[in-house]
């Protein structure tokens, strides 16, 4: 019998190992079917890293971690900005608690303190490929805003937006996305001709 699920800032109880667990655990499915999740592949010191001196929120059940989601504040010079945006990182749930609403408990934590620092702008990345992300996040107002590529590879992955207060038009949002799409597609094609 479950628990009752507890969503907090990470205690200390908690340590950067038992996140990193969690996250291969929750994306082991995405992992069997090919999907690059960059999260998994990271120690728990480079995932330390990865939040900084950002907030990591965790589902607990008892003293397991059923769910993560972090929050960095950081600086931005990109087409949709230049200036602190909020970046949205390690999204889990485990199999068997999806559907509970985990995560729309962990983005409440995360929004609150978006809120609390006068952020604006949230970024997060996801594969290209990762087809539930890609339909779930315009659900939640993000947009596409820059496709790049991981070096030495044919995987790509999205950067995407959420604009609290003046969003661009999506003309603007369209055309500078296709830009970064052909430049992206441009460095591999060239760096497969360079590398023959």
């Amino acid at each position: 019998m479950k628990k009752k699920i507890v969503i907090s800032e990470r205690p200390d109880s908690v340590s950067w190992e038992d996140i990193r667990q969690a996250l291969v655990e929750a994306h082991k499915k995405n992992l069997e079917r090919g999907l690059i999740v960059r999260s998994t592949t990271l120690s728990a010191e480079q995932l330390r890293e990865q939040v900084a001196d950002g907030k990591c929120f965790v589902a607990l059940d008892g003293g397991k971690v059923v769910g993560i989601a972090a929050v960095r504040i950081k600086s931005c010079n990109q087409w949709f900005c230049q200036e602190e945006v909020a970046h949205f990182l390690l999204d889990s749930v485990l199999t068997d608690y999806q559907g509970l609403g985990i995560y729309s408990l962990l983005q409440e934590k995360r929004y609150a303190y978006v809120n609390e620092n006068g952020i604006c702008i949230i970024t997060t990345n996801t594969a290209a490929n990762n087809e539930r992300m890609v339909k779930m996040l315009p659900k939640q107002g993000f947009h596409r805003a820059v496709m790049f590529r991981i070096t030495s590879s044919e995987h790509y992955s999205i950067t995407w937006v959420q604009w609290l207060k003046g969003e661009p038009s999506p003309l603007k949002r369209c055309l500078n996305y296709a830009k970064t799409v052909l430049k992206a597609k441009f460095q591999y094609t060239f760096y497969k001709i360079l590398h023959q």
